[in-house]
C-alpha cells in the first residue's frame, strides 16, 4: 500500500474559494504610479531633439509607388482573360 504525501497548503489569492451565497472579496487595486510617470522620475525618459538629418528629408520615388499601388492588377487581367 502506498503512503499519500501530503503537502502543506500554500497562500495563493488566485485559489482562493468564496461561498456562492455571499459577495467576492475584491482585492483593492494597488496606487502605482504609470509607466510613464516612472520612466520621467527616474530619469529614463529623455526628450529627443530635433536633428537636421530629418527636416531635409524627402520621401523617395520607390516608397510613393510603394504607398500608392494599382489595387490588384492581376485580377483585372485573369478578368479579361476569362471573357476572351
Amino acid at each position: 500500500m502506498k503512503e499519500k504525501i501530503i503537502t502543506p497548503p500554500c497562500y495563493n489569492p488566485s485559489l482562493s474559494e468564496e461561498p456562492r451565497n455571499q459577495r467576492i472579496k475584491v482585492v483593492p487595486p494597488v496606487a502605482r504610479e504609470s509607466l510613464l510617470s516612472w520612466l520621467e522620475s527616474s530619469g529614463r525618459l529623455h526628450s529627443s531633439e530635433e536633428s537636421d538629418d530629418l527636416k531635409d528629408y524627402k520621401m523617395a520615388e520607390d516608397i510613393n509607388d510603394f504607398l500608392d499601388p494599382e489595387l490588384y492588377p492581376l485580377d483585372e487581367e485573369e478578368d479579361q482573360e476569362e471573357q476572351l
